[in-house]
Parts: C-alpha cells; structure tokens; sequence
C-alpha cells in the first residue's frame, strides 16, 4: 500500500501543478477579451460624448437662428405696422388738405362774385382793382393820382374790398 500512496503522492505532485497552471491559464485568458470589450467600451462612450457636444451645438446654433429669424419677423411686423400709422396720418392730413382747399376755392369764389358786383356798381374808371402797390425807403408809392388810403396802407383785406378814398374823377 505504501507504494500506491506514493504513486498517488507523486501524480498529485505532478499533475496538480500542471492543472493548476492550465487552469490559471484559462483563467489569464478571458482578460485579454474583457481589457478589449472595457477598452472598447470607453471608446463609445468618448464617442458618444463627443455626439452630444456636437448635437447640443448645432441645437443651439438651430436655436439661436430661429431666434434670429423670430427677431426679424418681429421686426417686419412692427415696420408694417409703422408703415400702416404713416399711411394714415398721411390720409387724415390730406384730407384736413382738400378741406382747406375746399374752403379756400369757396372764398375765392365769393370774392370773384363780390369783385364781379363791385365792378358793376363802380363807375368805370373804378371797375378794375388798382394796381399793386410798391413800397419805397419812406413811404408807400402809388402809381394812383391821389394819395393813399391809410385805411388801406397797411391792411391785409383781399384787394376786392379796396374803396378808393379820392374823389370820383367824373364828379370833379
């Protein structure tokens, strides 16, 4: 029995190193493929990183566009609102415009009607409005062969309700 217990002492001495050393070489072996998956691994990950970066850039470059773009809408739509008080102060002017000028042709046709009656009463000598009055260093000069009216001198009626103040000629 001695010799079997040696024989078996002797095939553990041999062969549980050799298991052993076998067994941690199938174990050293899956941590070549798991330092290749971690490196592998973080690879994506750096890469993935770096899609966020730029997928978060270009989201604000959209971003800041649009913004752009919103502020220049704003922009027009204030313009043409702008625009749109422009063009009615300019209507409502124009039309305050045409009513002056209407009122303006209605004097003037009052005054063309009074001058027309003035011209039928006055004898003819005094039918046609005097001529215009220049003024000189001193005095005002007329080309009329009498004096001046004061009343008339300085006064800022319209010329159809001039009234000589000399004599009539023809009663003379």
């Amino acid at each position: 029995m001695g010799c079997s217990w040696r024989k078996t002492l002797s095939f553990f001495l041999v062969f549980v190193p050799i298991y052993l050393h076998g067994a941690s070489s199938q174990e050293a072996a899956p941590v070549g493929p798991r330092k290749l998956f971690f490196e592998r691994l973080r690879r994506l990950e750096e890469q993935f990183r770096r899609f966020q970066e730029v997928t978060w850039t270009h989201l604000q470059s959209i971003a800041s566009n649009y913004n752009v773009f919103y502020n220049i809408d704003v922009r027009f739509r204030s313009l043409a609102e702008e625009s749109q008080a422009v063009a009615q102060a300019v209507n409502r002017s124009q039309a305050s415009v045409q009513g002056e000028l209407a009122q303006l042709k209605a004097w003037v046709r009052k005054l063309q009607c009074r001058s027309r009656k003035f011209a039928a009463w006055a004898p003819p000598s005094f039918s046609q409005t005097p001529p215009p009055r220049t003024w000189s260093s001193s005095a005002l000069v007329s080309s009329l062969p009498c004096e001046p009216c004061p009343s008339a001198a300085g006064s800022a009626r319209p010329p159809a309700a001039w009234t000589p103040c000399c004599p009539d000629p023809s009663t003379s």
